[in-house]
């Protein structure tokens, strides 16, 4: 079964699953999330505020979205300009 059904279907499922069952998936995969969770320190949080204002000044030097996957997808591909 493809990736995309199974999560479409798993979130589906936590929609409509009992508090019991949603504590028992949780508890089984709790431990993993938080390996991905990201947590915001300081210094992180002193960057994204200061690219905020950066962008605040010029917003006109923002790149589209579809600009910024075009370019990831090129750097990916080892076509860099």
């Amino acid at each position: 079964m493809d990736t995309e059904i199974i999560r479409h279907r798993l979130h589906n499922y936590l929609e409509a699953a009992d508090d019991e069952k949603i504590e028992a998936l949780f508890s089984m995969v709790q431990e993993e999330m938080t390996a991905y969770e990201v947590t915001a320190n300081d210094s992180l949080k002193l960057e994204l505020d200061r690219r905020l204002e950066e962008y605040k000044q010029d917003a006109s030097s923002a790149i589209s979205q579809e600009d910024s996957k075009r370019r990831i997808l090129e750097i990916l591909k080892g076509d860099k300009k």
